[in-house]
């Protein structure tokens, strides 16, 4: 046989060219690696918390972005002691990482402020996160040996950070605080210890040299090229109490966990870290209006890097529970309540159109993770798990606001508010359900005063009342808590439609008095607001001004609504003397009002403004919004050509009359969009 050399020859060199082409283009995928610790029960001297739904909820919400169930380890309570903490964050988030990788770390349990043992605190106090095994208490034994502290973590985040490499990203999660505050009666569950961990006679060196001020976890400059990106989200400043809050099914659980995973599972692979924080403000707004939560870190980067699966436009069906009665497989996280409407197509269906739909149905039932759903058709459960469901209506949620009578007449009252569409009343065993307790006293000059305690805010409403008859008490009642749910209910009302997509920003200024008149002379950025804690920060004495951007395909209606921390509603735009229907936008035009200037004041915390545009101009917004009278005068009203679906909305659920029975209402997902900002207003800097 006659070998030929240079066939040989020629195929040699393809085949190793070939290798060679398969090593430089093969591209090793990102593996997500994450440890979650929750502490609900510690060893000793530490309050219980509850920390079981903080665990379901991030474990649930990272796999739906793309982590894998192996590579999630878990620590409860006595396995989350300070050397098991750190010896599995070593061994999974370090040594089994690789250049490129994504890691997590989540905590949920209790904070605590340590004695600073080597002056690089301003405040002379070290920040720490409490493990299993740590006392609460300062002695001669105990000396925070257990505690881990931020300087350990800070050695912990580097090595991390230094395996992953600048291709790779590290989030921390931090459902804790540092300080603490005793609860009102014991009734509210708080994360963190206001007492911290140093001997009596500590003295803190308020004036360090060299102190750090930059936060808890952070790098070295030099080093920051060559390191993985790093964000934390925390649940409240270092000042703050860290209240925990509940779930759809009343189960106690983290108010940022629960903020975090509804707002993650949202995200696509161009969202940033700073808009993934935004939603998460949004989210806390709603479920504790008065906590700052903080973020720092690389914002502005992708979320994981953009490694991350796509948000899934449709559903699907689980499991069949009778003839009519089915599961899907999303709840609360992907924005799913009670009266959500939508229609089922076939698998195979390419466009979404009314004349393609199989069937509707509706929500009855929610929890985090999956719904129960009404379907009435002859369709068996394979055809139906063959078919892929489409919210057509968004609801919002329980309406109902649910108090604790705390009161000598209580059960006088009860009787008068039972039969109130928006008041629900809870017993003392179900205190943890309530948003708001109801107590009467008598102050100094003997008038009776009923306090209302408002569930996780910071402060208590007091209304002087004519007497203590149970009418009367009721009366208050039922006017305060429509005040409180209609503030509650507005800041939950958040809706994405594309086509509609006006968003809006605050922009600082600066500005002349002219002919009595003011006018502005410089306009700078809101980025230039924007704190390192991820904050949108203005203070007292601050002029601004509306931007209204949008971002969507359609000329769109657009109205602007301002929810203040004391739960007083306004609308900004359009003004009393402006028709709701001048004030519209162009698709990818851009509106600046620059003759409605706006001084920032009291009250101070978090405020929330909302947009929301439409199709069609809301007429009656103002009056929505406005008191129980202005509504009936409204709503006598026959004669209008169009109602939208948000002011029907609005005026079926404000108005406090009605009966039992209540049932949430929906808003269609095509007609309107509801976009929000968290601005957090402070007392004027010295």
């Amino acid at each position: 046989m006659k070998i030929n050399k240079k066939l040989i020859g020629f195929l040699t060199v393809l085949l190793i060219s070939s290798i060679l082409f398969l090593n430089f283009s093969y591209k090793r995928e990102s593996k997500k690696l994450a440890l979650i610790i929750g502490i609900s029960k510690y060893k000793k001297q530490w309050s219980r918390l509850n920390t079981e739904t903080d665990v379901k909820l991030i474990k649930e919400s990272l796999i739906k972005k793309g982590f894998e169930e192996e590579n999630i380890i878990i620590l409860k309570d006595s396995f989350a002691t300070k050397k098991n903490i750190k010896n599995i964050f070593k061994e999974h988030l370090i040594d089994n990482a690789e250049e490129g990788d994504i890691l997590v770390f989540h905590f949920s349990g209790h904070g605590q402020q340590v004695m600073d043992n080597n002056n690089d605190e301003a405040d002379g106090y070290d920040e720490s996160l409490v493990p299993y095994d740590a006392d609460a208490i300062y002695t001669r034994k105990y000396t925070g040996q257990n505690h881990l502290i931020d300087d350990e973590l800070n050695l912990m985040i580097y090595e991390a950070r230094k395996k992953i490499g600048k291709k790779g990203s590290l989030m921390f999660i931090i459902d804790a605080c540092y300080s603490g505050t005793i609860s009102r009666g014991g009734n509210v569950v708080i994360r963190g210890d206001k007492d911290k961990l140093a001997p009596r006679s500590y003295k803190p060196i308020l004036d360090v040299k060299f102190a750090n001020t930059s936060g808890a976890y952070e790098v070295k400059k030099s080093d920051e090229k060559n390191l993985g990106k790093f964000v934390v989200f925390s649940g409240a400043r270092q000042d703050q109490p860290n209240f925990e809050t509940y779930d759809l099914e009343n189960n106690p659980v983290g108010s940022l966990s629960l903020a975090f995973s509804r707002s993650i599972v949202k995200i696509n692979k161009n969202t940033s870290y700073l808009k993934l924080f935004d939603q998460i403000k949004i989210e806390m707004a709603h479920l504790v209006p008065q906590q700052t939560p903080q973020a720092e870190g690389d914002l502005e980067n992708k979320v994981f890097g953009g490694k991350t699966k796509e948000v899934k436009e449709y559903y699907m069906i689980k499991e069949q529970i009778n003839d009519s009665i089915y599961i899907m497989n999303a709840g609360g996280l992907n924005g799913i309540f009670e009266g959500t409407t939508f229609s089922v197509y076939d698998i195979n269906t390419k466009k979404i159109k009314k004349k393609n739909k199989k069937v509707s149905g509706y929500v009855i039932k929610s929890t985090e993770f999956d719904s129960e759903i009404v379907i009435k058709s002859d369709f068996k459960l394979e055809e139906l798990k063959r078919s892929i469901i489409y919210i057509d209506n968004q609801s919002f949620g329980p309406l109902e606001v649910n108090i604790l009578l705390d009161l000598e007449n209580k059960n006088r009252v009860a009787r008068i508010l039972k039969n109130h569409k928006l008041i629900e009343i809870v017993e003392e065993e179900n205190v943890y359900n309530a948003d708001a307790i109801i107590k009467k006293t008598l102050n100094k000059f003997k008038e009776n005063i009923l306090h209302f305690i408002i569930k996780n805010e910071d402060d208590t409403i007091s209304v002087k009342i004519e007497n203590d008859k149970a009418k009367t008490i009721a009366h208050a009642i039922e006017k305060e808590m429509i005040f409180f749910s209609k503030a509650k209910y507005i800041r939950s009302l958040n809706l994405i439609n594309p086509d509609l997509d006006v968003q809006l920003e605050v922009l600082p200024v600066e500005y002349q008095l002219i002919n009595r008149r003011p006018k502005v002379t410089k306009i700078y950025e809101e980025k230039s607001k924007i704190k390192k804690n991820g904050q949108l920060v203005f203070d007292e004495g601050d002029v601004v001004i509306l931007q209204i951007i949008n971002k969507g395909n359609f000329t769109a209606f657009f109205s602007v609504i301002d929810i203040s921390p004391d739960n007083s509603i306004s609308v900004l735009i359009p003004d009393k003397k402006t028709p709701a229907s001048d004030v519209k936008i162009l698709p990818k035009d851009t509106i600046i009002f620059k003759t409605q200037l706006m001084l920032i004041g009291k009250p101070f915390g978090n405020d929330m403004l909302k947009v929301v545009a439409s199709r069609k101009p809301i007429d009656n917004l103002r009056k929505i919004v406005s008191s129980p009278e202005e509504r009936k005068i409204m709503k006598s009203l026959t004669n209008r050509a169009f109602i939208s679906h948000l002011e029907e909305l609005m005026l079926n659920t404000m108005d406090g009359t009605g009966t039992r029975g209540l049932t949430p209402l929906s808003i269609p997902i095509s007609e309107i969009n509801i976009y929000s900002k968290i601005l957090n207003i402070r007392p004027k800097q010295k």
